[in-house]
């Protein structure tokens, strides 16, 4: 396997006016306070970008990111895509609240790798200086940046930033690259028109990679453009990679159809969503409890969303410092992979309060005592790797689904890998191929099974003298969850001797036959005697029940229509032996005439025309006679006799 590009992207965290945009321009050369306003308030407002040559000769990308609570919207849309921080801590001022505020938005986006540039160290003398290094050390005790270096520097002379650029080329040597294999996928920071090109997206490429002339899926828009062109650096390139900042010239796209907040991505990598399963961590510092239905600011990737919390599990709460699962019901969806990190902020007053990573990008929605389900089921897959947690979950899956989809649904890759394990599964029996690359999990097969011969048995001790079931009516009593699933569960019964077919739309328990009890057969001869008075007229239904003089006269008379012993003739129940005789006179009444009338057969029945009209009818039905006009001719029924 190549190995991976090791290009990483480095951002700015800290308190407003320590000095980030300062430090940046020291080490890059750029200015990345581009708005006019930025200028005139000396103030970051945007987020800034600017590539940093290190000591090596790597290029590796900075964000800079406004300080300003009032812009911790733009800081946290910066930091998604980090790889390492440069902790920024004014020495005259020393660790301040948004300082304290930044370190725990990075620490929640996963962010581990990183240094505290002490700037305007040329204000302060040694003495105060050695002091704001032990308390910027202090502030990240029990972080996952606690430890590392701090270096004083200044922006504004220079001093030490030379310093600071070794450490950070020796602290990128030490992490691991990302993942330029996995399918594309780019959160969208900036979106701008560029004259005589069209739209330009940017933002730090979060994996794989993209190149000129490559198709992109647009999430949440559901669009699917073409990349025109693409550079890194300002520079124009043949594609980008995993860690690069990069910019893309969309074509077939108007600005107002990508932003940010967008996640641009390979074509049927991601499913948007406004469901999220999330494992959270709520801040120690937490004002109070994560609460079920509590409502939030939700930032994930370069995107705040409003949303509820659905607390998973027992709880209805999450204490403060304290881990569990939550599904987040966002009011506007999004685009995310298995693992994406995100922050939580109190919707007001808004202040960071949690944050965690994405364990279904796409799941259902959790209610009732599901909640607890979903809770347990989410801890299993923490503990798994790809492979497992795609076991896991076509062992759990209801439905038939494809391993591409269900790989996209768990945010995993779909590779050779995870199919084989697929075709493991199946192997073992554990999962079903349903045919057409749709799995489902065999206990899915199963309760299914077990559900519609459950069904089918209830219905034969209800209605023990019909012969089957009609299966339409039986997948509906069984609840199966999938017209395939419910196939393939009886397909299961049928091999194993527990079902068979009538015709093509019957079902019945192996060995089930209907019977007539001794009293049931009195009452079936009362009823063959009544219809047989009747003659052509017929017994009307409501009537049958009398004739039986038993409540189950109606399932007695469609145990002898099914039988054939009474015929079922417009409304009416005629007796089998009247409608042969009937036939028999028809076809010799076609030997010698070619044509025949309803008066004709009344007269030869000797019945009434309200009699007769129905029972013709009848035989045109069946193919005995064709009508022609007012008259009859002779069918193929009577031509076969």
């Amino acid at each position: 396997m190549p190995e991976q590009p090791r290009d990483y992207i480095i951002g700015t965290a800290g308190h407003v006016d320590h000095g980030k945009t300062t430090l940046t321009r020291a080490l890059t050369g750029v200015d990345t306070d581009r708005l006019k306003e930025e200028r005139e308030r000396e103030l970051s407002i945007e987020l800034g970008f600017a590539p940093l040559v290190l000591p090596s000769g790597r290029v590796a990308s900075v964000v800079d990111v406004p300080g300003h609570e009032r812009f911790i919207k733009n800081m946290v849309a910066g930091v998604t895509g980090m790889d390492a921080v440069v902790l920024v801590i004014a020495a005259d001022e020393g660790v301040m609240p948004q300082t304290r505020e930044h370190v725990d938005i990075v620490s929640l986006l996963g962010v581990k790798a990183g240094v505290v540039a002490l700037t305007k160290a040329d204000l302060v003398d040694s003495e105060w200086l050695e002091l704001m290094s032990g308390e910027a050390a202090r502030a990240l005790v029990g972080t996952p940046l606690e430890g590392v270096p701090v270096i004083p520097c200044s922006g504004t002379t220079g001093a030490g930033c030379d310093v600071l650029a070794s450490e950070l080329d020796r602290l990128l040597d030490g992490l691991e690259p990302r993942d330029s294999s996995a399918p594309f996928m780019m959160p969208v920071d900036r979106s701008f028109i560029m004259r005589g090109f069209g739209t330009v997206v940017t933002g730090s490429v979060a994996r794989g990679t993209i190149g000129e002339g490559d198709e992109v899926d647009v999430l949440p828009r559901g669009i699917t453009v073409r990349v025109r062109s693409v550079q890194v650096h300002n520079r124009k390139t043949g594609g980008a990679h995993a860690g690069q900042r990069a910019a893309l010239n969309l074509q077939g796209v108007t600005r107002e159809q990508v932003e940010r907040g967008d996640v641009v991505c390979a074509p049927g990598s991601l499913t948007a969503s406004s469901l999220l399963d999330v494992e959270l961590h709520v801040l120690p510092s937490a004002p109070g409890p994560v609460g079920h239905w509590d409502r939030v600011k939700v930032h994930i990737g370069t995107a705040e969303i409003i949303a509820r919390v659905a607390v998973l599990g027992d709880e209805q709460e999450l204490e403060p410092g304290a881990t569990g699962y939550v599904q987040l019901r966002l009011e506007s969806p999004t685009a995310a992979a298995m693992g994406t990190r995100l922050v939580l902020r109190s919707y007001s007053p808004s202040v960071t309060i949690a944050g965690g990573a994405v364990m279904s990008p796409t799941p259902r929605k959790h209610r009732g005592w599901h909640r607890r389900e979903a809770a347990r089921q989410l801890a299993l897959r923490s503990e798994a790797g790809p492979v497992e947690v795609l076991r896991r979950a076509l062992l759990d899956t209801l439905e038939p689904i494809a391993v591409p989809d269900l790989a996209r649904e768990l945010g995993l890759t779909d590779d050779d890998t995870l199919r084989a394990a697929a075709e493991g599964l199946v192997a073992e029996g554990l999962v079903v191929d349903l045919g057409s690359g749709a799995l489902v999990g065999a206990d899915a097969v199963r309760n299914a099974a077990e559900d519609a011969l459950s069904v089918l048995e209830a219905y034969h001790r209800r209605y023990p003298l019909r012969p089957a079931m009609d299966r339409g009516e039986l997948r509906a009593a069984a609840s199966a969850p999938h017209q395939a699933v419910f196939r393939a569960a009886l397909h299961g019964l049928a091999d194993a001797g527990r079902v068979e077919p009538v015709g093509t739309e019957w079902l019945r328990r192996t060995g089930h036959a209907p019977r007539l009890s001794p009293e049931q057969s009195e009452a079936a001869d009362r009823v063959l005697m009544t219809a047989e008075q009747e003659r052509y007229a017929g017994l009307e239904p409501e009537r049958v029940a009398a004739a039986a003089h038993r409540p189950d006269g109606d399932e007695i008379a469609r145990y002898l229509t099914e039988r054939g012993d009474l015929i079922r003739v417009g409304e009416r129940l005629v007796h089998r032996g009247l409608v042969d005789r009937a036939r028999a006179a028809v076809v010799e009444h076609f030997r010698a005439h070619p044509t025949l009338k309803v008066s004709e057969l009344r007269d030869i029945l000797g019945s009434s025309r309200r009699a007769v009209v129905p029972l013709v009818e009848y035989f045109d039905s069946i193919g005995l006679t064709v009508r022609q006009g007012d008259d009859r001719v002779s069918g193929k029924a009577a031509s076969d006799e």
